[in-house]
C-alpha cells in the first residue's frame, strides 16, 4: 500500500519571524542622524568666530616678576593670537606658566565666549643673591627667580668666591648654602647687643662666612660642612660674638670664630689712636686676642 505523502511546507518568501530588521533600521538612521549633529555642532563650535579668544580679554592675575610678553609667549599666545576657545589645552598652558623661574603655581580657565583667565602665585623673596654684577631674588628653597632690585628691602649675601659663572634666574642654590645663608641673615645687630644699625654677609674663597658691621668690626663664622663643620654650630659662634662686643664692640677690629673646648677663637683689636702700643689682654672664655 503507497502511503500519501505530504508535499514540503513552502517557506514564505520575506522575513523570518522575529526579526526586528525594520527597527534596527530605524535606530540606526536616527544614531547616524544624531551623530551627524553632533559633528556639526562641534564644528561649528571650533569654528565659529564667536568664541575665539579676544586679546584684550586674556585676563592676568598675580603677575609682579613674571614679565605677561613672557608668560603669554609660553602659553603659544602671540600679541594677536585669537586661537578657538574649544580647542586649547588649558592644562598644558598652566604647565607652561610653571615652568617660569618665578611662577610656583599657575590656573588657566577659559570663560566664554571669548575671554581667558591667567592666575598665578609667584614665588616669595627672603633674600637677595649677590655674585659680581648679578643680584638675584631667592625664595625658602633657594630657588633664584628674578633680578633684585633696590626696592627689594632684604637681606644680601654677596658671594665673592671664583671660579662660578653668575647665576640666572631658574637656578637654585646648594643646600648647604642655602641653610647657612639662611641662617646668618637672619642675624640683627640686636641679637648680638651691638650699636650697628646694619650688618653685612659676605662668602669669600679665603675666609668662608663673614658677618660685618660697617665700619667696625668683621667677624669670620669660616667654612662649614655636613658633617664635619656643620652650620648647627653658628648658635655657639653667634654667642662668642656677643660676648665679645659685649665686653667692648669699639675694640675690636677683626675676630675669628673657631669653637674649642677652651675659648672662642682669636681676634686682632681696632688700633689704639696711642702713640704708644698698648698691651694686648686675653679674654676668657671671649675669642683669644691675636697679637
Amino acid at each position: 500500500m503507497t502511503l500519501p505523502v505530504r508535499p514540503p511546507a513552502t517557506r514564505r518568501r520575506g522575513l523570518t519571524l522575529g526579526t526586528p530588521a525594520p527597527i534596527l533600521s530605524a535606530v540606526r538612521l536616527a544614531a547616524a542622524l544624531v551623530l551627524m549633529l553632533v559633528a556639526g555642532i562641534f564644528y561649528w563650535l571650533t569654528s565659529a568666530p564667536t568664541f575665539s579668544l579676544d586679546p584684550a580679554k586674556v585676563d592676568l592675575t598675580g603677575f609682579h616678576y613674571t614679565d605677561p610678553a613672557v608668560a603669554l609667549a609660553a602659553m603659544g599666545l602671540g600679541p594677536d593670537a585669537r586661537p578657538n576657545l574649544f580647542r586649547i589645552d588649558t592644562g598644558a598652558m598652566a604647565s607652561a606658566l610653571r615652568g617660569l623661574p618665578a611662577v610656583q603655581s599657575a590656573d588657566v580657565a577659559v570663560r566664554l565666549p571669548d575671554q581667558l583667565d591667567v592666575s598665578i602665585t609667584e614665588r616669595v623673596p627672603i633674600m637677595i643673591w649677590q655674585h659680581g654684577a648679578t643680584r638675584l631674588l631667592s625664595d625658602i628653597d633657594g630657588d633664584l627667580f628674578a633680578p633684585a632690585t633696590d626696592a627689594d628691602a632684604l637681606p644680601a649675601i654677596d658671594d665673592q668666591r671664583g671660579g662660578e659663572a653668575d647665576p640666572a634666574p631658574g637656578a637654585t642654590l646648594a643646600p648647604l648654602d642655602l641653610e647657612v645663608a639662611r641662617t646668618l641673615s637672619a642675624i640683627t645687630p640686636a641679637d648680638l647687643g651691638s650699636d650697628a644699625t646694619t650688618l653685612s654677609l659676605s662668602v669669600t674663597d679665603s675666609d668662608g662666612w663673614v658677618l660685618a658691621a660697617p665700619a667696625g668690626w668683621r667677624a669670620v663664622f669660616g667654612f662649614y660642612t655636613p658633617d664635619l663643620r656643620p652650620p648647627s654650630m653658628i648658635d655657639g659662634q653667634v654667642q662668642c660674638l656677643a660676648a665679645l662686643l659685649a665686653a667692648g664692640e669699639s675694640s675690636v677690629a677683626s675676630v675669628t670664630l673657631a669653637l674649642n673646648e677652651t675659648d672662642c677663637g682669636t681676634y686682632l683689636p681696632r688700633p689704639s689712636p696711642s702713640a704708644s702700643p698698648q698691651p694686648t689682654r686675653e679674654r676668657s672664655p671671649s675669642p683669644t686676642k691675636r697679637p
